[in-house]
């Protein structure tokens, strides 16, 4: 009996267009034009830019926040990037711009180029665009098209993520762009539901445009809350819409006082803390926060993001879960984070994923059929691509991830943290946290106390960042659930035949391509206790052991052999988990009901590479109370709050 396998609404159908004798782009599936024939971008600018007053509100934003502009139909990309050209030649100089666009099914990177050659002027941030252009999966990716200006790209039915996003994100739009296929062409989109999400993300002075005149239209958006009147179309066009926001409905975001430098203090010392930092110093041109960093050890990538190499890679399941949502997203943020931060550090040879066993191959097999994933971002392969793709002998075929990798971790962390301009305090083990007055306070320990038994060292900061891996446990209050766990990675000297291999090869357990002639052999898994940390890192007698085990792991299913003469180095480090396998990222649930300030990014386990500069922009973008680039199934997900719920 067949059973016909449904696919779930994790993949975007890419669009499907041919361009015309003009060389502009048109929709098989809607039969419709993406813009005019006559000038796209005159017609852009007439009915968006300046159907929204946009280039004299432009030139007298404030700097303090970010203006937002927020899209139906991302299509060629056109108005957005005209938006942003438009912004970087009138705003202020020190004035940032967030853009952010909805597509159920966008084009493909190489139609953008072609769709967007007719103006050159766009060429910049075209080549920023494309270069960073997501893989086609359901989800919030956001993009840096320049230092001033944020893409946020959600691919999906328009009527399930705008109010995805909404929840996380009311009243922050100035303006919107109402675009999109014709409503006689695509009326499943053109529905009250759409009307009313727009109207709970506008912000209390958004303005909106659109191309379109129909009544129903205008009725459905001033049902929604916004003043609509008819403009003058463009072109032979007669007429087109524009309104304002009449009715607020959502509350004003959290105010932050800006009178002054504002001071964050950030504790820990690995990829979570070092990506924050980074982003933190990014976040404001006009007025950059005061950062400080309090690692415990002695100097920064003493735990598990000290390894020699650390491999990049997205998870998937069977199913389109929040967790492969967030990982797909994830990953390809911080590929983009890091080789835009630190190239040099960045080694893009691919991943294969074995299918080692039955178990293994019958999982892979589901995911593949129930998940048509584009090929740039993963492909099923048999044992002879395998072994081309890989450089060594493979007997089983598995997942190839084409565009994943491994960087340099302490190399990556050192030199964000060193980028950030951050104060940095080593051996400053943090003991306590408390509220005085406007301000927190971090008290720390040292080795030898006096007798009065007072601290060695305090601090006053206005945000607090628990970034601190296993070590966060000691701060959850009973409120996060954080698991340590263990692991040891052993470093190889390579062998002729273990030199051949080009890409980072996963099994149980993985191999590196070869590193000045070293090897990556990982990593063993111990659950620990709180209490059994410093005995488990401490432990030399079942180094050997644990490093036997890894080279014998990776001989079994990758049939590369090393022998105990091959072992350089072995390492040891503790890496914190969570009950559902996902990091915990947001205001800390202990310290909230006293005031906002103190917050949590942490349990990134051992894809940690991965995703933390997506964790960490979501934590800016919270602290700051900024557009935030998720949808509500991952931020519930990720939800601080969730161990109690």
């Amino acid at each position: 009996m067949h059973i016909k396998v449904k696919k779930l609404p994790n993949l975007i159908e890419p669009a499907k267009i041919h361009f015309n004798s003009a060389g502009m782009p048109i929709s098989d599936s809607f039969d419709d034009i993406y813009f005019s024939n006559q000038d796209g971008a005159a017609e852009s600018r007439h009915v968006f830019l300046r159907g929204n007053y946009l280039p004299a509100r432009f030139a007298h934003w404030s700097t303090e926040t970010s203006f937002v502009i927020a899209e139906t139909g991302f299509g060629s990309g056109l108005n957005m990037l005209l938006a942003a050209h438009e912004f970087l030649a009138l705003a202020p100089s020190m004035a940032t711009l967030n853009l952010v666009s909805f597509e159920r099914y966008p084009l493909q990177s190489a139609d953008i180029s072609q769709a967007l050659q007719h103006w050159p002027e766009l060429n910049d941030l075209c080549a920023s665009l494309v270069h960073q252009y997501p893989p086609l999966i359901n989800g919030v990716h956001r993009l840096q098209l320049h230092p001033r200006v944020t893409l946020d790209l959600h691919f999906g039915d328009v009527l399930d993520t705008l109010p995805a996003w909404v929840a996380a994100n009311p009243a922050k739009v100035h303006a919107w762009f109402l675009d999109g296929f014709a409503p006689s062409k695509n009326p499943d989109m053109w529905q009250a539901e759409l009307y009313q999400a727009m109207a709970s993300a506008a912000a209390e002075t958004c303005t909106l445009a659109t191309f379109t005149a129909v009544g129903e239209v205008r009725r459905g958006l001033m049902a929604a809350g916004f003043a609509m009147r008819k403009d003058a179309g463009f072109g032979r066009k007669r007429d087109m819409l524009v309104g304002h926001r009449v009715s607020p409905q959502s509350p004003p975001p959290r105010f932050v006082n800006h009178s002054r430098t504002r001071r964050i203090a950030v504790v820990g010392g690995g990829i979570a803390a070092a990506s924050l930092l980074r982003l933190l110093s990014e976040h404001s041109l006009h007025n950059r926060p005061e950062l400080h960093l309090f690692c415990r050890d002695s100097s920064p990538a003493q735990g598990a993001s000290g390894n020699a190499q650390g491999a990049v890679y997205p998870l998937l399941q069977a199913d389109f879960t929040p967790t492969v949502q967030f990982y797909a997203q994830a990953f390809s943020f911080a590929r983009n984070c890091y080789q835009r931060w630190a190239p040099e550090y960045c080694h893009w040879s691919g991943m294969l994923q074995l299918g080692f066993n039955q178990k293994m191959q019958h999982r892979q097999q589901q995911t593949m059929i129930r998940t048509d994933y584009p090929p740039s971002f993963v492909r099923a392969v048999d044992a002879e691509q395998a072994t081309t793709m890989s450089g060594v002998q493979c007997q089983q075929g598995g997942l190839y991830y084409p565009s994943s990798g491994w960087v340099e971790p302490k190399a990556l962390v050192d030199k964000l943290i060193a980028d950030s301009q951050a104060q940095v305090h080593c051996a400053h083990e943090v003991i306590s946290i408390e509220r005085v007055g406007s301000l927190w306070r971090l008290q720390g320990s040292r080795e030898q106390q006096n007798e009065s038994n007072s601290p060695a060292w305090e601090f006053l900061a206005d945000d607090v960042v628990l970034a601190n891996g296993a070590d966060l446990h000691a701060f959850s209050h009973q409120r996060l659930v954080i698991r340590p766990a263990g692991g040891q990675v052993t470093q190889v000297a390579s062998t002729a035949a273990s030199g051949a291999l080009k890409t980072v090869l996963c099994h149980k357990g993985y191999l590196t391509p070869a590193h000045n002639e070293r090897h990556c052999v990982g990593a063993t898994f111990s659950k620990l206790a709180p209490e059994g940390i410093d005995c488990y890192v401490q432990d030399e007698q079942s180094v050997a052991e644990d490093s036997h085990s890894n080279i014998e792991l990776n001989e079994r299913y990758s049939g590369l052999q090393f022998s105990a003469d091959n072992i350089i180095a072995a390492r040891r480090s503790v890496r914190a988990t969570t009950p559902n396998h996902l990091p915990v990222v947001g205001a800390h649930p202990a310290y909230v009901q006293q005031a906002a300030g103190v917050w949590v990014l942490g349990g990134l386990g051992s894809r940690g590479f991965t995703s933390a500069p997506w964790c960490a922009q979501w934590l800016v973008d919270q602290i700051f109370s900024q557009v935030e680039a998720i949808d509500s199934r991952v931020a519930k997900s990720l939800d601080t709050q969730r161990f109690s719920q």
